[in-house]
């Protein structure tokens, strides 16, 4: 009854911590491939005055590696302890470093003690200053202002400067305030000059490194940038075999290369895809999985897919009259590139439709699909050039519509 045996049954598996679409792999027999990268960021941290950077494509798997050679370093070089912050849009250059600076003998958090409600809402709070002592406020937001202007990096590189540790800040590029991160990169320059054992490592979405800490060139010599790529077939593979071989099953060879097709370097696909195979052959009490088993897979692994993809895609196809909007994402997808031109689009559409459709007549619909910005899904890069949006579309057209079965 609602899938309790089945859920049992998988929950005894502990198939759900060996694939891991939805989380970062924090264990660290569960990581598979990256070895060179996992090697080169715990040799920047090891290094005296180097802080590390690491940014690339959403999906490529930079908060599984942070943390995995965040671990080992940690384990069995530096000997300190973990600081690990997931930043959102009200991180703060104060709430990233909080742990740390408590750990250090510097509480910064503001203390509720009473809130009471009339036309002016104020607060009762108890904020232990750097000097020693606690200072009290009836308004909140003057009390606030005043302990950050205290927080500067100077004043934090003081008190972390003799600490053991690492900061990993993950999710930096969603740090909306400016100035915020021009105070972490300030404090990592600082760092490094001191030649602090507190160590910093910066994870986030960027096309380049500058992105994500505002281009300061200043700390270009002790802030060592790497741009993690998409993984190689090899790689998504020992992810699916090795994978297996946790849980007692196996995948066929077309099964793995289909499944690698389809994930196009992104190891999220590769999890995900494995997963919802792993689990129906574990509630079906079977031990090899075949195609007709991936194809089943397909169908929970879209229901599953991020939502942000699923919506982008639904609303681009979207329409009651035509499939002609389904097509040409298709289309899009099967060309396998970053980049493509009008030219290579139009023939991958006339192969799926089988017939000559006009450019003139293309273009009336590449008004819903293509804009020069975010606002749709593809992009144009210059004239008779486009690109998905979001470099992990085409996967998830592949899932969505199947048709990678039958290539």
């Amino acid at each position: 009854m609602f899938g309790l045996e089945r859920e049992e049954r998988i929950k005894r598996s502990g198939v759900r911590e060996v694939f891991t679409p939805h989380k970062p792999i924090n264990k660290i027999e569960f990581f598979f491939g990256r070895q060179k990268e996992v090697q080169k960021i715990i040799e920047q941290l090891n290094t005296p005055g180097q802080h590390s950077l690491l940014y690339g494509e959403r999906g490529v798997g930079k908060s599984s590696l942070a943390y995995i050679a965040s671990k080992l370093l940690l384990s069995q070089l530096l000997r300190g302890k973990l600081y690990y912050c997931r930043c959102d849009s009200s991180a703060s250059f104060e709430s990233i470093f909080r742990d740390a600076l408590r750990d250090a003998g510097v509480d910064i958090t503001i203390k509720q003690t009473e809130l009471t409600s009339t036309n002016d809402t104020k607060i009762d709070a108890k904020i232990p200053f750097l000097g020693g002592g606690y200072g009290s406020t009836k308004e909140i937001a003057e009390t606030i202002q005043g302990f950050s202007e205290r927080l500067s990096p100077s004043v934090v590189a003081e008190i972390l400067g003799g600490v053991k540790g690492l900061q990993v800040i993950d999710e930096a590029d969603r740090i909306s305030n400016h100035e915020d991160k021009l105070m972490i990169a300030e404090l990592i320059k600082l760092l490094s000059d001191s030649g602090s054992d507190f160590k910093i490592l910066i994870v986030g979405i960027a096309e380049t490194g500058g992105e994500l800490i505002e281009n300061h060139e200043s700390i270009s010599r002790c802030l060592r940038e790497t741009r993690l790529g998409r993984m190689t077939d090899d790689e998504l593979a020992l992810i699916i075999n090795e994978g297996a071989k946790k849980i007692g099953i196996s995948f066929s060879g077309s099964v793995i290369k289909k499944i690698v097709k389809i994930s196009a370097g992104y190891p999220h696909f590769t999890h995900l895809l494995a997963l919802k195979c792993a689990e129906d052959a574990i509630a079906g009490a079977y031990k090899i999985i075949e195609l007709h088993n991936l194809k089943f897979a397909l169908t929970r692994a879209c229901e599953d897919s991020e939502g942000t993809l699923s919506r982008i895609y639904e609303n681009a196809v979207r329409s009651s009259n035509t499939e002609m909007y389904s097509v040409i994402l298709r289309a899009a997808a099967s060309l396998n590139k970053t980049e493509f031109s009008a030219k290579e689009l139009r023939d991958q559409i006339n192969t799926l439709t089988q017939r000559d459709n006009s450019q003139q007549l293309l273009t009336n619909y590449y008004k819903k699909l293509v804009s020069d910005g975010n606002t749709t899904i593809m992009r144009r890069t210059s004239k008779g050039v486009y690109r998905f949006n979001d470099p992990r579309m085409p996967s998830y057209i592949k899932i969505a519509e199947k048709d990678i079965l039958d290539n």
